[in-house]
């Protein structure tokens, strides 16, 4: 990934089906495109070569995160069961379970100074 700008990435425990649907709604999101570089990131371990452990994110700014944020409300609310996922920025990571997604994490953020 190109280091420029703030690496923002989503796992999903497990559940690499999910966060290869997210990856594919982020990438059609013209908002997110527009400010972000999006990756399905390979697991580390090497147990499987396409397996997916992690989406990275590189957003170039408040605005970049933001509308990742605004984009991953809008996919959890088109799933009839949405995945726990962990969102990492910099030193800041936040375990999200619940429907109150992006305002749980836009708070997180904002509490670590990066505005979203």
């Amino acid at each position: 990934m190109d280091d420029t700008g703030n690496l923002l990435t989503i796992s999903a425990g497990s559940d690499a089906t999910a966060l290869l649907s997210l990856c594919a709604w982020l990438r059609r999101s013209p908002e997110v495109a527009r400010h972000g570089r999006i990756r399905a990131l390979p697991a580390r371990d090497g147990s499987s070569m396409n397996a997916v452990e992690t989406i990275g994110v590189v957003v170039s700014g408040a605005t970049g995160i933001a509308n990742v944020l605004i984009a991953y409300a809008n996919w959890r609310r088109t799933r009839p069961k949405a995945p726990s996922v962990t969102v990492t920025l910099g030193s800041l990571t936040v375990a999200i379970e619940d429907p109150e997604a992006r305002e749980k994490l836009a708070k997180a953020l904002s509490d670590h100074g990066h505005a979203a």
